[in-house]
């Protein structure tokens, strides 16, 4: 379409991601950064912005309501994963008995955030139960091998540079291996009204 209409298309892709966006785009990244993934478009910079990126240290800190509101954050995911990865083969496994036929109903993307903290608790002690939350903390079998395979995507991300703009001061910046140079920026305030933008993560290809 694009060259139907005498467009040209820029070979390099910025890519970004709010929140679970974050991990998304490194994902993305990582494949542009790819030989063969794509036979046009390269990586051109990364933008993911305030993303769980170490999946499962921010599930422990959730288990252990460490975090902002991380009963309603564990049920977002906890339903969500056990949806494709089958975490748990009752939500009576999973959930306090007093919430566990409610939630998978709340998660269906149709219940906004007022209408699930009208049912459950915003704490993940009053709102699974203690075994699952041990589970989280310390996971094992498909939990742990796929938490695993989700912690790599920070990981091995080759030949980058700082990514000019952005919003908020950059704090810290400093270089890696093979020419890395990565910027840590802190933005006060909120993404869309939704939580805190806590950090932005910006490199550039070279």
């Amino acid at each position: 379409m694009a060259h139907r209409n005498g467009r040209e298309l820029e070979r390099k892709v910025d890519v970004s991601g709010f929140s679970q966006g974050g991990p998304a785009t490194m994902l993305v990244g990582r494949a542009l950064q790819q030989e063969g993934a794509d036979r046009y478009f390269r990586l051109g910079a990364l933008a993911p912005v305030s993303g769980p990126y170490n999946l499962s240290v921010f599930e422990a800190a959730a288990a252990n309501d460490e975090i902002n509101n991380s009963g309603l954050y564990l049920a977002y995911f906890a339903t969500a994963w056990n949806r494709m990865y089958g975490l748990y083969a009752s939500p009576d496994d999973a959930f306090a008995s007093r919430y566990a036929g409610d939630v998978e109903g709340l998660f269906d993307g149709c219940h906004t955030p007022k209408d699930i903290t009208k049912v459950l608790p915003t704490t993940s002690k009053a709102l699974f139960k203690e075994d699952f939350l041990n589970k989280v903390r310390k996971p094992d079998s498909v939990l742990k091998d796929r938490l695993r395979g989700e912690g790599q995507l920070t990981r091995h991300q080759r030949r980058l540079v700082e990514l000019r703009g952005g919003r908020g001061r950059v704090v810290r910046a400093k270089g890696g291996g093979r020419g890395v140079r990565q910027a840590r920026c802190q933005s006060a305030g909120t993404f869309g009204g939704s939580h805190p933008v806590m950090a932005v993560w910006a490199w550039r290809q070279r």
